[in-house]
């Protein structure tokens, strides 16, 4: 785990949306044995689309990856 960085695999538009929304990740790793590149352009411009859903559950999940981070 490297402090500030929050990344999760996308490999089609549901993990890309859900990855933002529900993870709050500031990097997106996608496969390149998986999705084509044009695909992985679309995967990105969703991604960058996104913003942290407000729902409590995933905020919580957050503060507990930070959490984690400080005791490193």
């Amino acid at each position: 785990k490297v402090k500030g960085v929050y990344a999760a695999v996308a490999w089609n538009r549901y993990t890309a949306k859900q990855a933002a929304e529900h993870d709050a990740t500031n990097v997106l790793v996608i496969p390149a044995r998986l999705v084509s590149a044009k695909t992985a352009m679309k995967l990105v411009a969703i991604w960058i689309d996104q913003k942290l859903s407000p729902e409590k559950k995933y905020r919580r999940r957050v503060q507990k990856i930070k959490k984690i981070e400080t005791s490193l």
